[in-house]
């Protein structure tokens, strides 16, 4: 094996194993992303409301069941007042603060979500990292060997 191949192979497992490295960093800084999440969602005890009718509630514990809690607050909350400029209009402060209130419990909901869906493109981008450095190995070494003169 002549020096220039040597380097071009150091070359390639180096740039492989990086890629492992950053796909295994963002597969894992994904999951403990979504393991927080939902251990803060799990401590504020949210959940989908009172008890259904068949005496069940669902725990919000992912992306799913907050845009169901979302969904819920904000269809009790305008189909009770109504748009909140009216409210602010009317002078109706009562029901302005409990506008309000349903407003920051959606925002957050809202905020779960959207940080549930940036953890999995953590994730995704991380397997397809780890592919990436699959193929460099896999492919890459063994074709430097045979393009060797």
């Amino acid at each position: 094996m002549d020096g220039l191949l040597a380097y071009e192979v150091v070359g390639v497992a180096l740039v492989g194993v990086g890629l492992l490295a950053i796909g295994t960093l963002f597969v894992v800084k994904g999951l403990s992303t979504k393991a927080m999440i939902r251990a803060a969602l799990l401590e504020e005890n949210a959940s989908t409301g009172p008890p259904g009718e068949d005496g069940t509630e669902i725990q919000v514990v992912d992306a799913k069941t907050a845009k169901l809690r979302a969904d819920q607050i904000k269809a009790h909350t305008l189909g009770r007042l109504g748009p909140f400029q009216a409210l602010v209009r009317a002078d109706d402060q009562e029901n302005a603060d409990f506008f309000l209130k349903g407003l920051t419990i959606r925002t957050a909901l809202n905020l779960a979500i959207a940080s549930f869906g940036v953890a999995d493109m953590a994730v995704g981008a991380g397997v397809g990292l780890m592919l990436a450095a699959a193929g460099t190995l896999a492919l890459g070494l063994p074709l430097l060997f045979w393009l060797a003169p």
